[in-house]
């Protein structure tokens, strides 16, 4: 006969062991990616962020020091858990060749009918080498469409001429937009300009000529991809009112009345402007080279077949830098994109660190971003997996 007291005690020690084997079970069939996900923690996450988004990193522009340095931290971490390079030339690295062009505002002038005219008072122009004399044609919107037979140009010598053009676009380009109207037959006044060997474009433009000085510190400096953005080489100048009206000054049209019809949409005929009339252009540029990069690395996957197929996962490493002016000039970017960045890294190292998908994931971190998508784009234009490949 068992007495309550020892049948109490046994059945204690029954339901424990019962219990312990039931855990036992449950933590066998969890599964691994579970045990994984758990080296994500806040505090991992705040010590990235706290890195990326430092006062130190200066606001990961495109390109900049504080952005190498941020790639250089996201690379360490890739190379210490053990995720593949998958970017160019056997790197962790894309490359951005960037040109910076920049106008010497000192040394860039016009002159025309004895007058001169300074760069950011009487002019404001895109950062485009040039030093000539031409003469001057006018030619309304400066937009042509030879299956339209809509030609401005008609009957007029515009080669090594500088165009006059009036700010704004035909009805029918608004209309369609530029990608439809490209595919109408519509051509802009800077393809014109090249195809017929005009020198520059000179444009009429009521609104900016009242804030020449403001423009001319966006327009002063230019950045370009080599190889993803097409680089112009017809400069094109924003004309003041008083260097309009040297311009005009003794021809059939007046400055006042072409600013008017350019204010209401109204756009006089073309023109070729007094032969005797050339205006004198000295843009002087300066180029430099500078480089960013996109980061990219690859967890392969554990199946033969199926490891070359990829799962994209991305997030852009920049933000937009320092402020010219102000107290507090640091964007620091904390949630555009270091949160998405910092959290990227921990799912990298989740993946790299525990049980591999039967699938390879790709790993992007995007440069130029806050600069029109460049990394991206870059990566698409010039792949560095196939892209057929990424599901």
């Amino acid at each position: 006969m068992i007495s309550l007291g020892r049948y109490n005690t046994t059945m204690k020690r029954f339901l424990s062991l019962s219990l312990s084997l039931l855990l036992l079970c449950a933590w066998a069939d969890r599964p691994l990616w579970i045990s994984r996900a758990e080296t994500i923690t806040p505090t991992d996450l705040r010590a990235h962020l706290g890195f990326l988004a430092s006062d130190e990193l200066e606001g990961r522009d495109t390109p900049s020091r504080g952005l190498d340095l941020a790639g250089m931290y996201i690379v360490s971490h890739l190379q210490r858990w053990g995720v593949k390079p998958a970017g160019e030339n056997g790197t962790y690295y894309q490359q951005l060749n960037y040109r910076v062009d920049a106008v010497n505002t000192s040394e860039s002038r016009i002159q025309i009918g004895g007058r001169s005219f300074e760069y950011g008072v009487g002019f404001v122009a895109r950062p485009v080498p040039l030093n000539a004399s031409a003469p001057l044609v006018y030619v309304g919107y400066g937009w042509s469409n030879p299956h339209k037979g809509i030609d401005p140009y008609a009957g007029l010598e515009v080669r090594g001429a500088v165009l006059v053009v009036q700010a704004g676009y035909p009805k029918e380009v608004v209309e369609l937009g530029f990608d439809a109207a490209a595919q109408a037959g519509w051509l802009s006044p800077e393809q014109n300009a090249e195809q017929k060997g005009a020198i520059a474009i000179l444009r009429i433009d009521p609104t900016d000529m009242g804030r020449i000085e403001r423009i001319a510190r966006a327009w002063v400096q230019r950045r370009s991809v080599e190889g993803l953005q097409p680089i112009s080489n017809i400069p094109v100048i924003v004309a003041s009112q008083p260097l309009l009206e040297a311009i005009f000054a003794g021809e059939k049209v007046s400055a006042a009345e072409l600013i008017q019809r350019a204010d209401s949409g109204e756009p006089a005929p073309s023109f070729a402007l007094t032969a005797e009339k050339r205006i004198a252009i000295n843009l002087s540029v300066q180029t430099q080279k500078e480089v960013a990069r996109s980061v990219i690395g690859i967890i392969e996957g554990s199946d033969s077949a199926l490891k070359n197929e990829y799962v994209s996962i991305g997030a852009h490493l920049d933000h937009v830098g320092v402020a010219r002016s102000g107290e507090d000039r640091i964007f620091n970017g904390a949630d555009d994109n270091g949160s998405g960045c910092v959290a990227l890294l921990e799912v990298a190292e989740a993946f790299a660190t525990g049980p591999r998908p039967k699938r390879s994931i790709l790993l992007l971190w995007y440069a130029g971003e806050e600069k029109g998508l460049l990394g991206s784009r870059l990566f698409v234009e010039r792949p560095t997996v196939p892209l057929q490949n990424i599901i």
